[in-house]
């Protein structure tokens, strides 16, 4: 039997019951079926995914996406126990990179696939390593949609405004002196940060950027909680340090910037992740504006511990307290720890007693492998 679908009605009507659907099907080349499958009929699902939480059935969603399966994938998704439907979840809400000679690269589920855009077809798919307990195995991830502007005019002009305030907030002594607050932001952006086991978001990388993008910047402006003289700078931690934000302002089009941050196209998770860099770059970032009024805010994003050398490790420690020192109660150190409960945080947590040792607010989060704990962990810091 198959479950119910506008298309399936249709076509037992044609052909006078389920009977003579089979006789049909029975009579059709092995490329119509292909087509007929993915388009067109439900087969039952099993038991055990009958029992599974309601947010797991957004497998259903993938029918309307269509996708043809060359023959070197057909061969290799057999050999491998891949249906075409994790292909189709996988371009629908994977993370997508370029691949060789045009290709992409979608990862998904426990799945990576290559796909020639040219004749929309799958090239090859292979199994990749995802947590069978939690991430995208489990739960569909947050699928934000950036915000759309009402013309193209007007989203030219906002983008143009946005970029010429950042230029002026980082170079002009006066627009600094209007500073409400200068939050800098460390992501970890290491290999480990690819893992697949946070459930809401694609990677551990997109839990931040998904966190960032809904709860530090789109609630607060609809909130009327954040505004322009609220700036946010952001550096990617891995074996050298990137400042890829300098002195935004917290806009719609901030908002859109993370949004496009999620996408390994953009910055992928690749490589060791050393501490010592990144606060560097923080340190200065934080310097930029002498102003007392302008509250400083610390948030470093991390999913254990350090890759700096062992007999660096005490020195971040040793200049977390300096810039706790040296900014007192006007700045917040707030470290988040994005792994299992079992990984190494006492880095993390050694910087945040320091901090407090010198007289600056810290604070240490431990969200669990979900979105919703982390976006909870987020409000409350963006709030404070």
């Amino acid at each position: 039997s198959f479950h119910s679908c506008d298309a399936f009605t249709g076509l037992s009507t044609q052909c006078g019951g389920t009977r003579k659907i089979l006789e049909k099907l029975l009579s059709l080349s092995p490329a119509s079926l292909e087509h007929l499958s993915t388009h067109v009929l439900y087969f039952p699902e099993p038991r055990a995914l009958r029992e599974m939480p309601a947010n797991y059935r957004y497998a259903r969603e993938t029918v309307d996406s269509t996708l043809l399966s060359a023959v070197h994938d057909r061969q290799r998704r057999e050999e491998r126990g891949i249906e075409k439907v994790d292909l189709q979840r996988a371009r629908r809400y994977g993370m997508k990179e370029d691949a060789k000679n045009g290709m992409f690269k979608y990862t998904y589920g426990g799945v990576v696939f290559i796909y020639n855009p040219r004749t929309k077809t799958a090239v090859t798919s292979y199994p990749s390593s995802a947590s069978d307990k939690s991430g995208t195995k489990v739960t569909q991830p947050i699928m934000l949609q950036r915000h759309k502007f009402n013309s193209e005019a007007e989203r030219i002009a906002m983008e143009r405004s946005h970029e010429d305030l950042s230029r002026l907030s980082s170079s002009n002594e006066q627009m600094r002196a209007g500073w409400r607050r200068h939050s800098v932001l460390v992501v970890d952006m290491s290999g480990s940060m690819r893992n697949d086991d946070v459930n809401g978001a694609r990677c551990r990388s997109d839990g931040v950027w998904v966190a960032l993008a809904r709860d530090y910047v789109k609630n607060q402006l609809q909130n009327g909680l954040r505004s322009t003289t609220d700036l946010v700078s952001i550096i990617v931690m891995k074996e050298e340090a990137e400042v890829v934000m300098c002195c935004e302002p917290t806009t719609w089009v901030l908002y859109n910037k993370l949004i496009d941050m999620r996408e390994w196209s953009k910055i992928r998770p690749s490589g060791p992740g050393n501490y010592l860099p990144a606060i560097d770059k923080a340190e200065e970032l934080l310097t930029s504006n002498a102003n007392a009024g302008c509250a400083l805010s610390l948030l470093f994003f991390s999913d254990g511990k350090p890759s700096d050398p062992v007999s660096d490790r005490p020195l971040i420690v040793e200049e977390i307290g300096k810039l706790a020192s040296k900014f007192g109660r006007r700045l917040s150190i707030s470290c988040i720890g994005m792994a299992e409960e079992s990984d190494n945080f006492s880095t993390l947590n050694d910087m945040v007693t320091e901090a407090k040792q010198y007289g600056a607010q810290a604070f240490f989060g431990k969200p669990s492998l979900d979105a919703d704990s982390l976006s909870n962990i987020i409000t409350n810091l963006a709030s404070s």
